[in-house]
């Protein structure tokens, strides 16, 4: 006979199990407890119970004893056991709907788990996503897009199409091909003269005027050396290209350097980004101040310790791809700059580069210098003629390269491989 709870009308065909239901229904507990329930359950970012104050009060995440159930939230069903069934031995199944929400965060925990993603990313969807289903405008109807779709679609609104990375070919020393991904460098370096989150007077060099580049003689960082603008090349650099009263000096830092993207070095490529040299060492030192030329990929990869090619060859093969990433920008120095509006007013934007950094490996290899750790080299310093006994002065009086020079030791080593080395 078929027993129906009064607290919560529940039918039980089991008369042991509606009495043990009858001890621990839940709308018979309190009169607080018919309309929700507090339950302690696992965080499902901690691997143990935690009882501390994990997330922040004014947060859309609730915490654990913020958590509540109605009693809608759980439909119990009738134990289907007989009555001569009287075994307590094991667990009864206990079949229940479970919250749409619950499994949502289920499985959003689980899938982050699966990409060890962190702990904290967890908390931030789940916060974003009470958010938006919370705001007014919110509509169950509305669809996701793809990431692809999403970036295409955001692209088309804003007007960013030009931004976009081209994939181009470079042929290599032994006839093969590869893909080098490059940016317009007129385009990248609009979208920081124009973006006017970055261009404000507090991230600029104090002592300098942004659109002419005059230095303030009468400031008191100019009277040492601090930014840029306060070295000995910024001055004749600035009269060799700008010489009309419209011309806006913009100077390019340029970064060179190989990363890796894997443990094992096999995934590896050289970004080619670049910032502007009047803005001041604290918005140099964030990315966002930071735009890229080009990337050149691993250009020795399956070749392995057995790569027998010349190191000739292969720094030609890098140069081969760097002059096709700087295409763009010498096409600026063809056309004379490009005109653009900059704080509101209408300016020749004159671009050069100024100076590269990096590490010494890849500076070696960006001016073809010999590396200083090799055997008969006599000048370790790329810079400078200073030998190997000069290292340890620490007053050093050097004698600086200039372009003759390296000419005429390419020229030595075109016409006599051992007598060029020598000197180097």
């Amino acid at each position: 006979m078929k027993k129906q709870c009064p607290n919560c009308h529940g039918w039980y065909s089991n008369l042991k199990g509606f009495k043990h239901h009858l001890r621990h229904c839940r709308r018979s507990i309190d009169t607080k407890s018919s309309e929700e329930v507090h339950r302690l359950i696992a965080n499902p970012t901690l691997s143990i119970r935690s009882s501390s104050d994990v997330f922040a009060p004014n947060r859309s995440v609730l915490s654990d004893e913020d958590i509540s159930y109605n009693n809608e939230d759980f439909i119990q069903t009738v134990d289907s056991y007989e009555d001569n069934n009287e075994d307590n031995s094991g667990f009864r199944p206990l079949r229940r709907k479970t919250m749409a929400v619950t499994k949502f965060q289920v499985m959003l925990n689980d899938l982050l788990l699966k990409h060890k993603a962190s702990l904290l990313l967890y908390n931030e969807i789940i916060e974003l996503v009470s958010s938006y289903i919370s705001s007014p405008s919110f509509n169950k109807l509305d669809k996701f897009k793809s990431r692809r779709s999403l970036l295409l679609s955001t692209e088309k609104s804003l007007n960013t199409s030009c931004l976009r990375p081209v994939n181009g070919t470079v042929r290599l020393h032994n006839d093969s091909l590869v893909t080098v991904p490059i940016f317009d460098a007129k385009h990248m370096i609009t979208s920081l003269l124009t973006d006017p989150s970055l261009m404000k007077e507090s991230n600029f060099a104090e002592g300098y005027n942004v659109l002419t580049g005059e230095v303030l003689n009468d400031h008191p960082e100019n009277k040492k050396y601090s930014e840029i603008h306060t070295g000995d090349a910024w001055s004749p650099d600035r009269k060799r290209y700008c010489q009309n009263a419209m011309d806006m000096p913009v100077a390019l830092i340029v970064f060179v350097d190989k990363t890796h993207t894997d443990l094992h070095g096999a995934l590896s490529l050289t970004p080619i980004i670049f910032t502007l040299t009047f803005f001041n060492r604290a918005s140099r030192n964030n990315p966002k101040f930071w735009r890229p030329l080009g990337y050149i990929p691993n250009l020795s990869y399956g070749k392995g310790t057995s790569d027998k090619t010349a190191t000739r060859d292969k720094i030609q093969d890098e140069h081969d791809c760097m002059s096709f990433v700087f295409k763009s920008l010498k096409k600026i120095h063809k056309n004379n700059g490009f005109d653009c509006i900059v704080l509101g007013q209408s300016v020749m934007v004159k671009v050069w580069i100024h100076f590269f950094i990096g590490d010494t490996e890849g500076n070696n290899k960006l001016v073809g210098q010999y590396p200083g750790n090799r055997e008969g080299v006599k000048r370790p310093y790329r810079d400078c003629n200073c030998g190997y006994d000069d290292l340890s002065n620490p007053n050093p009086k050097c004698k600086y390269r200039n372009l003759d020079e390296l000419r005429e030791a390419k020229r030595r080593k075109c016409e006599d491989e051992d007598g060029g080395k020598e000197y180097y």
